[in-house]
């Protein structure tokens, strides 16, 4: 048997790299019916946003995504993203870090950004990328509702460094 390096010891921004293309290709899909079971009772599916946290090359993403969800979609490595179809309702985030989760929520004069350490006991720092498709300037002004703080963002990669559990929510100002 070869020596193998345990999991946790594994880069999770490169440990897909040499497998993206194949489980993009040959990857099953889910059941239809675990999605509609999933959202039953939820209400109007297009009033609904989903996290797809490891998203992966977006399987789960796209079957949201077709019932009307708005989806945002988690994954640090980039070889995947990159080999994900792409998808209408479907928006992937990009992570540096897989212990920050980051997603953005926006509407016409109203963007809020959101950072989560989802580590409980390490403090953790990687990016909160924003995508320029959200039509924000390519330098603007947030407000952290939690803290009262004031940071210069961009559109790109904004360093982020978190204690654990902590979070920023970002209110960009108008």
């Amino acid at each position: 048997m070869p020596n193998q390096t345990p999991l946790h010891q594994l880069n999770p921004l490169t440990r897909f790299d040499d497998r993206a293309k194949d489980y993009a290709l040959h990857r099953p899909s889910y059941p239809s019916e675990a999605f509609d079971a999933l959202l039953s009772g939820l209400g109007d599916p297009q009033k609904l946003i989903a996290a797809d946290v490891g998203a992966g090359t977006g399987i789960s993403s796209r079957l949201l995504g077709d019932r009307g969800l708005r989806v945002w979609a988690v994954e640090p490595n980039a070889t995947m993203r990159a080999s994900a179809a792409s998808h209408e309702n479907v928006t992937f985030i990009d992570s540096y870090n897989e212990a920050l989760i980051a997603y953005v929520k926006s509407s016409p004069g109203n963007t809020v950004i959101c950072v989560v350490n989802i580590d409980p006991h390490n403090t953790q720092a990687g990016a909160g990328v924003i995508p320029a498709h959200l039509g924000l300037p390519p330098a603007f002004a947030v407000n952290d509702l939690l803290s009262g703080n004031h940071f210069d963002w961009r559109i790109g990669a904004n360093y982020v460094e978190l204690e654990p559990g902590g979070a920023h929510v970002l209110r960009v100002e108008q």
